[in-house]
């Protein structure tokens, strides 16, 4: 038996204390008729001033100093409460990382704590974590709103100055459901009941400070609490952006290289580091100008080179290392609290990039959403949404029209990319690049006029024939352009194809039949073929169609069957 044997001379039933000390500890009493004391907890010491940021020093950083001084400018106020906003990978956590290694340097008695808040299971967790490594008493009860607890620790001001940084904090439901307990969910919430959202706990502070990064603004504004407290954070500048590429490169390239695929990634932090890790790690056989060639070659390789996940150290693990799939995730965010929004995006994605403001859409954004669509199996019902709204609006080539088109035709050029599969639709697109052609060759954009004249032609005799109405006016814009170009036998080929047809179809007399009769005429004349036009002219001529203002039928094709 443990503890204190009976001593001789006692009375057999005189009962004995048996006391557990350092002496004893462990022993084992069988049969005890008196008290059994066993000491107090001993209070245990607390450790001294925590950091627990999980990332390491980042050599590489580059330094945004006038966010990380308004940073330091904010949290310098106790009780303060710090917002960083923006887009995914734009660098908020890079910049949490950076400025808690400064405080961790200039300030070591300043407690640093780091909390993965994407999610109320993680968050809770980190603080669990936290309330072990800090020994908090009344931590060891599983069933306590460690929310509570954390904060109302952190508010009775024992352990001096903290910080603390809540990363990703994008679902609302952290700042607006209560925390449901496993106490609570067996029915005896009476006295364990969350009377307030988790956040709520941390963000209610007197003397420390509250670093908080988002992506999502409406979070970012109801945890600010004052636009004063929210930090906008945006792509980087463009000397930032050359730096940070240089940084992570390991070969040495040239600036005139680095330029334009900076431009090309919007000097977007992630998508940099993203494509540097890529380059870096198929050097030599990939560099700057070949990365840079292969991402504006298509929208398929572009996807494939932005969805590249290299290893990042100074990313959470639970954070995607690919700036395509960063977007992908704020994108199924909006589509299931904002429906609406999402729907605007998905239309959007098919518009060209430069005719919407920078801030509302971006090029990669664009790439992302159309990604998602077509991974979900719902691209080519906002293709067509996208395709039968620009038909609706962009107008025909006549000069009374140019400033509507000029104002779309971007659009229209990147309609040109986005081929439908419906027959109904097809048609719409090829009636969009007809009048594109129409209004490029008018302003002299041969390019772009031949190329989708070129397929407007094709798609429409692969509708209908090379006879239909429609498919002859897109054969003759055709021909217009090459004789613009020179290209006299190219154009005389379709032009007699149209004539004949027309002649066959409509008879000689029909203003069609004669408009391309006098186009013909003006490729001969263009040629030195004086007889051969002055033939045709007089034949348009006798039939008493062309007069003054009729003469513009020679230098522009017309489609006499209206709007196509």
């Amino acid at each position: 038996m443990g503890g204190r044997e009976p001593q001789l001379g006692a009375k057999p039933t005189e009962r004995l204390a048996i006391s557990f000390g350092d002496k004893n500890s462990g022993f084992q009493v069988g049969i005890s008729h008196g008290p059994i004391y066993v000491p107090a907890d001993r209070p245990e010491p607390r450790p001294e001033p925590l950091w627990t940021v999980p990332f390491p020093y980042d050599p590489n950083f580059v330094g945004r100093d006038g966010l990380l001084d308004q940073i330091h400018e904010k949290s310098s106020i106790p009780g303060s409460r710090i917002v960083l906003v923006g887009l995914g990978g734009v660098g908020k956590t890079r910049l949490a990382i950076e400025y808690c290694h400064r405080v961790r340097q200039q300030s070591p008695d300043t407690w640093v704590f780091w909390v993965h808040a994407s999610n109320a299971a993680r968050c809770e967790a980190s603080l669990r974590n936290l309330a072990d490594r800090a020994k908090i008493p009344g931590r060891q009860d599983r069933n306590a709103n460690i929310f509570e607890l954390f904060g109302n620790w952190l508010q009775d001001g024992k352990i001096g100055e903290w910080i603390l940084v809540l990363d990703n904090v994008d679902d609302d439901d952290l700042l607006r459901k209560p925390l449901t307990t496993p106490i609570e969910a067996r029915g005896n919430a009476q006295n364990h009941a969350s009377t307030q959202p988790p956040l709520r706990y941390l963000l209610e502070n007197s003397n420390g400070s509250v670093i908080i990064t988002s992506r999502n603004k409406g979070v970012a504004l109801e945890i600010a609490g004052y636009k004063k407290n929210l930090i906008d954070v945006q792509p980087m500048i463009m000397a930032e952006a050359l730096v940070l590429m240089q940084k992570n490169l390991d070969c040495c390239s040239e600036r005139a290289d680095i330029v334009p695929l900076v431009e090309e990634l919007e000097f977007m932090p992630l998508a940099i580091v993203q494509a540097a890790s890529y380059i870096t790690h198929r050097s030599p056989s990939c560099s700057v100008s070949q990365y840079l060639e292969k991402l504006r070659q298509s929208d398929r390789q572009a996807t494939k080179l932005l969805n590249h996940e290299g290893h990042h150290t100074h990313r959470d693990w639970e954070a995607k290392n690919s700036i395509l799939l960063t977007w992908q995730i704020s994108f199924d965010h909006i589509r299931g609290t904002r429906q609406s929004a999402a729907n605007l995006l998905s239309l959007m994605s098919f518009f060209d990039w430069q005719g919407i403001p920078e801030d509302l859409l971006r090029v990669q954004v664009q790439l992302t959403v159309r990604t998602w669509l077509k991974t979900h199996g719902l691209e080519e019902e906002w293709k067509e949404q996208f395709i039968e709204n620009l038909h609706a609006e962009f107008p025909t080539g006549e000069y009374e029209n140019w400033e509507r088109c000029r104002s779309l035709f971007p659009h229209v050029r990147s309609a040109v990319s986005h081929r439908p599969k419906s027959q109904d639709t097809l048609r719409s697109w090829a009636a969009i690049l007809y009048r594109g052609a129409w209004y490029a060759r008018g302003c002299g954009n041969i390019s772009d006029a031949r190329e989708m004249a070129y397929m407007s032609r094709k798609e429409r005799i692969k509708i209908s024939g090379a006879e239909d109405e429609e498919a002859l006016s897109s054969t003759a814009m055709l021909a217009d352009v090459y004789r613009f170009e020179g290209r006299w036998e190219e154009a005389e080929k379709l032009e007699v194809q149209v004539m004949k047809t027309h002649k066959t179809k409509l008879g000689a007399d029909h203003p069609s039949t004669l408009t391309s009769m006098a186009n013909l005429a003006s490729t001969y004349r263009d040629q030195g073929r004086w007889d051969e036009a002055e033939k045709l002219e007089v034949q348009v001529m006798e039939t008493g169609f062309l007069n003054r203002s009729q003469r513009k039928l020679h230098t522009l094709p017309r489609d006499r069957t209206g709007p196509s």
